[in-house]
């Protein structure tokens, strides 16, 4: 964070929101029993995908440029994002009371876990000393920017 405007920069913006998903999704563990459950199953699933749209939008083109090999880093990340994207449109295309629905989200899930790791631990660490702080912080107000127009459409 940056002590004069208070702005997080694109590490602790990204780390807050997998911190956050990971809470939403960790509530949504087990079967669905209420229609009002499903509705939340389908939130988290809208905020995913919104986080992976921010990283792919903010981040990857970032990592495209600063990090040694981001060319292959990136690449390997939106491949994550590919197979988390495809367990979001299986999820949206079962009814949550199929049986296929609670294994399918569980697998999600875990799939994130990782992949949110792997940034935390690998990825993140090496953009902190890549990237200047200047830029860093400009790409946390931007994702900031693009979450608070999401939450007003």
């Amino acid at each position: 964070m940056d002590a004069e405007t208070g702005t997080l920069d694109i590490i602790a913006v990204l780390t807050a929101q997998h911190r956050r998903l990971a809470a939403v999704l960790e509530r949504c563990d087990g079967p669905a029993t209420t229609a009002e459950d499903a509705a939340t199953i389908k939130q988290a699933l809208a905020a995913v995908g919104d986080h992976l749209a921010v990283e792919e939008a903010w981040l990857y083109p970032e990592v495209r440029i600063d990090v040694p090999h981001g060319q292959l880093w990136a690449d390997r990340e939106l491949a994550e994002h590919a197979d988390a994207g495809k367990l979001i449109d299986e999820l949206s295309s079962l009814h949550w009371k199929h049986w296929l629905f609670h294994p399918t989200l569980s697998t999600l899930r875990c799939h994130l876990d990782v992949h949110f790791a792997e940034e935390e631990q690998s990825l993140f660490p090496v953009l902190l000393q890549t990237c200047s702080r200047r830029r860093r912080l400009e790409l946390g107000r931007q994702v900031v920017h693009a979450d608070c127009l999401r939450a007003q459409a």
